[in-house]
């Protein structure tokens, strides 16, 4: 295999070094084991394919921090300051060029003259090294920023909303939630492509070996042979795990996976994939993992949707601390998106259903109710907080056998004599013998039903409500239907 960083570094060590080094790699696989050290001290991605390359990422990240806190950081109190006071021309020139003081070899993949937004806003060469991302101008070669690839976690390629022409955007995140890191670490890489490219576009390999393609040319095969060159999953939304209802053909005539919303006053999008939800295009984007919403209850809900609009609100689970403790757990992180067209209810809704089952961690790993999240709970159903995961179960749902039997006793259809009819041609349960025997034969409606059996008694399906309210706007919606009522209906109810 080949062994880039060792052999790179051996005719510089010192005389010592060299030879000891020597002794160590007298086979192939001490010569591996010692490259793929320096690859992991450096910030370069591993040469062993039985390394996963996130376990790769996420221990270069921890060794950094501690490499960092063992090397003493390089200072200028050693230089000379100008007379004049002022910051010497060295040290301007240094901070200017502070991305280039290290050789990063040859580029994987260029990208050149491509239309970024961050982190630098300007048409800019994108180059992908074996240890960053660089962002060079087209015409000086200068880089103007740089991201270590091994601070990357997610890549997505999204079809861009409100263009006349199909576009491309491409998102790399360095965290699923901003909030998450701080500091340097937290940068995102966007930038944008149309679908057919308007001029011509130059690609290359190793620095050198230049590709053009002429204008027409598809970019999204381009676009993914760019970001190959990355250790990390790359995402695309598809119109074959969501569709929405209002955005039109989308760049591939076949629909947009993703709907408009609004986070505060910031005007964005919400990309519904199989690996989770991505609030992108506009920056700080965020990705909701499947795996990281709280459950399958306070995951995603749904408020409003009866007038024009509704918003829907995703729950992050939480993150332990460093001592294990997670004193919040049934709260999570909210986060609300206003301003959706109601009509996308239908797409979400599907999505949930279809998804909803890998809400939070695994069954075995899932926290214990605590007292708060009961009492949240009982709150929502008394405030009639309707969530979509309750409201909405499968049709193959255990429970719905008993709720179908049980409301048929239950609901009032505003006619006695249909309830009489019923109730001769039903033989009574076991409950009712023992609700009857215990109450001495009183109204039905004084039982109090069991809500696990019951899925519209769950807490936050939908608001309470008396079974006379019930009767009564079922007698309204009856009389507004069928018209004025008959003589002997009339005479019926005098008799009653």
């Amino acid at each position: 295999m080949a062994t880039t960083f060792l052999n790179s570094i051996e005719s510089v060590l010192p005389a010592e070094l060299s030879s000891r080094v020597a002794k160590l790699c007298t086979s192939d696989d001490s010569k591996a084991t010692l490259e793929n050290v320096l690859r992991f001290a450096v910030g370069a991605p591993s040469s062993l394919e039985a390394i996963q390359p996130d376990e790769w990422s996420d221990k270069q990240a921890k060794a950094r921090t501690i490499l960092s806190g063992i090397v003493p950081h390089s200072s200028d109190h050693n230089k000379r300051p100008r007379e004049d006071g002022g910051a010497s021309e060295d040290a301007q020139d240094s901070k200017r060029a502070k991305t280039s003081i290290h050789d990063r070899g040859s580029p994987l993949f260029t990208l050149h003259s491509i239309s970024a937004t961050s982190p630098v806003r300007k048409k800019t060469d994108i180059k992908i090294y074996a240890s960053s991302v660089a962002f060079e101008n087209p015409a000086t070669h200068v880089v103007e920023a740089e991201i270590p690839v091994q601070t990357l976690t997610r890549a997505f390629v999204l079809p861009t909303r409100g263009k006349s022409k199909p576009h491309w955007t491409v998102v790399l995140l360095t965290a699923d939630s901003p909030s998450a890191v701080k500091g340097a670490s937290n940068q995102q890489v966007i930038f944008g492509i149309d679908a057919k490219a308007t001029t011509p576009i130059t690609t290359s390999t190793g620095g050198t070996n230049e590709v053009t393609y002429k204008k027409g040319s598809e970019t999204l095969p381009i676009l993914r042979e760019f970001l190959s060159h990355l250790p990390i999953p790359l995402l695309e939304p598809s119109v074959d795990i969501f569709r929405s209802s209002t955005e039109g053909a989308g760049p591939g005539g076949q629909g947009v996976p993703g709907i408009q919303a609004y986070r505060g006053a910031k005007a964005g999008s919400l990309w519904f994939m199989k690996e989770g939800i991505l609030w992108g295009e506009s920056k700080p984007c965020e990705f909701w993992s499947i795996e990281d919403l709280i459950n399958r209850t306070e995951g995603l809900r749904i408020i409003g949707g009866t007038g024009r609009t509704c918003s829907v609100v995703l729950t992050r689970r939480p993150k332990k601390d460093e001592d294990g403790d997670d004193d919040e757990a049934d709260e999570g992180e909210e986060t609300q998106f206003g301003v959706i067209d109601a009509k996308e209810q239908d797409p979400i809704n599907g999505w949930v259903r279809n998804h909803r089952h890998l809400f939070g961690p695994p069954d075995n790993q899932s926290p214990p109710a605590t007292e708060k999240s009961k009492a949240r709970a009982s709150a929502m159903v008394n405030a009639g907080k309707v969530t979509l995961a309750s409201a909405q179960f499968d049709e193959s749902d255990g429970s719905d056998a008993s709720f179908e039997a049980d409301s048929d006793d239950s609901e009032g259809s505003g006619s006695d004599s249909g309830d009489e009819l019923d109730n001769q041609n039903a033989a009574p349960s076991p409950q009712e013998d023992d609700a009857e025997s215990s109450d001495g034969g009183d109204d039905m409606d004084t039982e109090e039903l069991d809500p696990a059996q019951h899925p519209l008694l769950r807490p936050g399906a939908v608001p309470r409500m008396s079974r006379a309210a019930m009767d009564m706007v079922v007698g309204m919606v009856e009389q507004d239907l069928l018209g004025a009522k008959s003589e002997e209906e009339e005479e019926d109810e005098l008799v009653d």
